[in-house]
């Protein structure tokens, strides 16, 4: 691996920063870092010609300069996490930024790493269009259209698309590939196979209890299927910003201490509206898994487990703001393992009230986690704030599997047939190009392939 090499002079105290930044495998990646003098946010992109062999960086809010001196130094990665900003130090900036960022902690996981980002960044660009046309023509009921653009990406003879029930098999089939690359090892291997065998059991063995609470949520399934469907829309248009997070997941290094690096793929004001967004959804959606957990250990979908003496039934739950709803997910009941422990309604609270500030030299996000200022003053690093964005996407994630199981057997209820339901993993075969469908033989070649086969 190379490095771009630059110096940078701010636009407004005139300090200069040396950058160098991580050539990797990425055609393009945001930057983002600040001028440790002034505080002033510097971005920009780093564009990458692999086949040319060549590379550039844009940033705003600087000037390039051939001064040979400078004042601070940062190192950026697309992929990686890297040294935080700090003072010039000439003997620092001569190390290849590689040795420092990770590379080898990933060790044999780097390739599988790399190829989960470039193909999810490839489907993206060439297929995401296509996935989200599909899913507007179901929530719009465009039937006719709906089902010609499906039998374009899913053998007929998996789905027939006689039925809701079949779009909506089909749909999760399609939704659920088009992020197989990025969704966590524990949503096909622990999450989703948990959620389809509780679920069936439900309807096996306590149909009754199970029909109310589908009955109770049914007229919520199509909205909240749109919800998650446009916060999967927004994750990806986020996704750049966070590849160094979702790399952490190949580390294999265990006493690598992500937090003593820095991350420039990102500010904080990149992500925090997604935050807010996906925090929303999350909190709403957890209606569903409270009753679930009702239904599991007191075999009544609205009966509460004793938390609060003015709240035991789902219906007096679902009147609480967002913050109190989260004293219920606590980890004790197995539903609550679909959330992860990170969500917290305390920095939604802050990013809402505009109560925190940045620590631009430490990469700090610091704030205030009550409406009011005199409360003590609590913070995150960027880097697992980042994180915490990605969990709370993973979160949404399993109970989007909940809510489809659920939707699955209400319809089944109502009497439809269901078909063939794929397993979902990496590997569900969806045709990916109208191109690779078998053309129809003519009557001269079936006649010449009677012919070869009497030989």
């Amino acid at each position: 691996m190379v490095t771009l090499r630059g110096n940078y002079q701010c636009d407004v105290c005139k300090a200069k920063t040396l950058v160098r930044v991580q050539v990797g495998w990425l055609e393009n990646h945001p930057v983002r870092f600040n001028c440790l003098k002034c505080g002033i946010l510097i971005m920009g992109t780093m564009y990458q010609d692999q086949k040319n062999v060549s590379a550039h960086l844009e940033l705003e809010n600087v000037t390039k300069v051939t001064s040979p001196k400078s004042d601070y130094y940062i190192e950026a990665s697309g992929e990686l996490l890297t040294e935080k900003l700090q003072k010039f130090d000439y003997a620092e900036s001569l190390i290849p930024t590689f040795f420092k960022t990770g590379t080898f902690t990933m060790e044999n996981l780097m390739m599988d790493f790399r190829e989960k980002v470039s193909r999810h960044l490839s489907m993206l660009e060439y297929e995401w269009p296509i996935y989200r046309r599909i899913n507007e023509l179901w929530f719009n009921k465009n039937y006719h259209y709906l089902r010609k653009e499906i039998r374009k990406k899913i053998d007929n003879k998996q789905y027939p698309l006689n039925n809701d029930l079949h779009f909506l098999m089909a749909l999760r089939h399609l939704n659920v590939h088009s992020m197989s690359k990025v969704l966590n090892n524990k949503f096909y291997k622990v999450k989703t196979p948990f959620t389809r065998t509780e679920v069936s059991l439900f309807y096996k063995d306590q149909k009754c209890e199970l029909t109310k609470l589908m009955i109770h949520f049914s007229k919520s399934f199509h909205n909240y299927d749109k919800k998650i469907f446009e916060a999967v829309d927004q994750f990806n248009q986020k996704f750049k910003y966070m590849i160094p997070v979702f790399g952490l997941d190949f580390y294999q290094d265990t006493t690598f201490n992500y937090n003593q690096k820095g991350i420039t793929t990102v500010s904080f004001e990149d992500l925090k509206q997604f935050y807010v967004d996906t925090f929303e959804l999350v909190t709403e959606l957890l209606d569903i898994v409270i009753a679930f957990n009702n239904l599991k250990y007191r075999n009544n979908y609205q009966t509460m487990k004793t938390k609060r003496k003015d709240v035991s039934t789902l219906d007096k739950y679902q009147t609480l703001n967002k913050g109190a709803k989260l004293e219920f997910i606590d980890q004790i009941e197995v539903f609550d393992t679909l959330i992860y422990p990170s969500i917290s309604n305390q920095i939604r609270n802050a990013i809402g009230h505009n109560s925190y500030e940045i620590n631009v030299k430490e990469q700090l996000v610091l704030y205030y986690p009550t409406k009011s200022k005199n409360s003590e003053i609590t913070d995150i690093t960027l880097i697992d704030f980042t994180k915490t964005c990605w969990e709370l996407f993973q979160s949404l994630m399993n109970i989007s599997e909940l809510i489809y199981q659920t939707r699955r057997f209400y319809l089944i209820h109502l009497g439809l047939s269901p078909t063939y339901e794929v397993i979902f993993d990496e590997k569900a075969k969806v045709i990916k190009n109208k191109s690779i469908n078998k053309r129809k033989k003519t009557s001269k070649q079936k006649k010449l392939t009677k012919k070869n086969n009497r030989k």
